[in-house]
């Protein structure tokens, strides 16, 4: 999916409901789950861990969304970004190969998705999982016998879902 900057700059001045309402009827989005995805591009696309009992409706996601929005913590992002307290954004390779790698449900299906792209060490598919995955820095790693072990082991943590970035 593509996002109109036009729509993302007028979301990022909306500080409240309303005006995210308007902005939405003025560009005549009306699909609950386009405009969640507007508000969590506008957001820098945060990343979320929540475990609700029942599987959320696409209303309820929207919500949890807008209010996230709301609170205004987003914005403080780009300040983060200038202080090196942020990340940076993935390569577009990353990208190009995490678009893969989320369709994946085995470990075979990511390393299907890394033959066809040529990565055979487990030492640098570990790496692109890691990035993948937003993970900074590995510690106590001991016990961890090898390479291979280890990419096993990141494969289960991507598979598992609760780290991706998205």
């Amino acid at each position: 999916m593509t996002f109109d900057k036009r729509i993302i700059g007028a979301l990022r001045e909306c500080k409240n409901k309303e005006q995210i309402e308007d902005t939405f009827n003025r560009f005549r989005i009306t699909d609950i789950a386009e405009k969640q995805r507007y508000l969590t591009y506008a957001m820098y696309a945060p990343a979320y861990f929540f475990s609700p009992s029942t599987h959320p409706t696409d209303e309820q996601l929207y919500e949890f969304t807008l209010c996230h929005f709301i609170t205004g913590y987003w914005r403080l992002t780009p300040f983060y970004e200038k202080l090196r307290l942020v990340k940076k954004p993935l390569s577009e390779a990353d990208n190009r190969i995490l678009e893969k790698l989320n369709t994946c449900t085995s470990q075979q299906d990511i390393d299907a998705v890394f033959d066809e792209e040529g990565i055979h060490e487990y030492r640098e598919r570990c790496n692109i999982l890691r990035r993948c995955m937003r993970v900074q820095e590995i510690l106590g790693d001991i016990g961890i016998s090898s390479e291979k072990d280890d990419y096993e082991f990141d494969c289960a943590v991507f598979l598992d879902g609760s780290l991706r970035d998205g």
